[in-house]
């Protein structure tokens, strides 16, 4: 899903942040919660549940207005970590 989405996308820094970074960040977290919930570790999956909501808002956030300056600084940010 995410090198298809990449590759139908204009490949340029808008893409990288949202799709390499943020998408793919959601799409671990909603399988760590996959996991946990298979193995009824339901208290435990909450706070997969929190990054997942914590993810969406910031995409939320990002594309609302004002997208390549937040782009830049989620960029650098990631950079730093």
């Amino acid at each position: 899903m995410i090198p298809r989405a990449y590759a139908s996308s204009e490949r340029d820094l808008k893409a990288i942040c949202l799709i390499l970074v943020q998408l793919r960040q959601f799409v671990s977290q909603l399988d760590g919660m996959a996991l946990l919930l298979a193995q009824g570790a339901c208290a435990i999956s909450n706070l997969q549940l929190r990054g997942v909501l914590e993810i969406a808002h910031t995409l939320e956030w990002t594309l609302q207005s004002d997208t390549l300056s937040k782009i830049h600084h989620l960029y650098v940010a990631n950079l730093r970590r």
